[in-house]
């Protein structure tokens, strides 16, 4: 008898309609979801569960994601994250390039690509890691600038980030 694990996503996101969309494509694929419908319930959710993988959008009320991103960076157990934006410019930040397991997927996002990414930072069902000993692949169809590569490229951070805390951060003393 093969042990079964439970794959737990949680997907963060302001707009209903894609958590429903999300939702109901990760539980066809055999997925457990839990919903956030902004970065304070999304943060204090992932305080008290362990998930498999996080689906959250940048821009949301309450903690902007790359607040939680932050906060995940300093935890000692870094669930993988896909993040879904229309932002793309946010993948530049230091905070998003440097996180170590994660896909960055430009909004609008084919339901057929967050579920190849999600399955890509899964454990599988067996308790394998999908990622052990080897550099993710690109989703078959997706453009390179709408797929974050492994490793990150390097980021010359310039200017400032204001958080949503009203934490001011110079990116340019976090250089190397």
């Amino acid at each position: 008898i093969q042990k079964m694990t439970t794959r737990k996503i949680l997907i963060a996101d302001d707009d209903n309609r894609i958590r429903m969309v999300f939702k109901k494509r990760l539980e066809d694929a055999q997925f457990v979801v839990d919903e956030a419908a902004n970065g304070d319930e999304a943060w204090k959710k992932i305080q008290e569960i362990r998930y498999t993988v996080v689906v959250m959008d940048m821009k949301m009320p309450g903690l902007h994601g790359l607040d939680i991103l932050s906060r995940l960076s300093a935890a000692p157990d870094k669930p993988p994250v896909v993040i879904c934006s229309a932002y793309e410019q946010l993948r530049d930040e230091l905070v998003v390039s440097s996180y170590p397991l994660m896909r960055f997927l430009v909004k609008p996002v084919p339901a057929e690509k967050l579920i190849a990414a999600v399955n890509e930072l899964a454990p599988s069902r067996d308790g394998a890691t999908a990622r052990a000993g080897r550099s993710p692949q690109r989703v078959p169809g997706e453009p390179e600038h709408g797929y974050e590569q492994y490793p990150p490229r390097p980021v010359r951070p310039t200017g400032r980030y204001v958080s949503t805390a009203g934490n001011v951060i110079n990116l340019a003393s976090l250089r190397d």
